[in-house]
């Protein structure tokens, strides 16, 4: 992600209230989450500390941030929420200066995320 972008948007939520986390010790926790990463609520994202985030790690933290500001995360509507960020992330690539290979993982995951839905249901 373009390093100036990134600076503004993390000035932005902390001016709010927010916090960002990179540490080797949320690394760990991530690798055994299988993310890259982690919101956690309104207030708390966790990006890698081993690597910079990409446009679109960045970008959909702050659509789940927004998600818990609406209050809108529960335990069972969190493959929802992931669909329609990845949703918000194909539909906006272009403004959100998304490159076209993280655009592809995002249809990857989509597809995916509809997938598991299904099988829930």
């Amino acid at each position: 992600m373009n390093p100036a972008q990134y600076l503004r948007m993390k000035t932005a939520f902390e001016r709010q209230g927010g916090e960002i986390h990179r540490s080797a010790e949320n690394d760990h926790y991530m690798d055994y989450m299988g993310v890259s990463a982690i919101t956690s609520n309104k207030k708390c994202i966790s990006f890698r500390n081993d690597r910079d985030p990409t446009a679109t790690e960045v970008f959909e933290e702050f659509i789940h941030a927004t998600q818990f500001r609406q209050e809108r995360v529960t335990a069972n509507n969190r493959l929802e929420l992931e669909i329609e960020a990845a949703e918000k992330l194909i539909r906006n690539q272009k403004a959100y200066g998304i490159p076209d290979n993280e655009h592809l993982e995002t249809m990857g995951n989509l597809e995916q995320y509809k997938i598991l839905l299904k099988q829930r249901r």
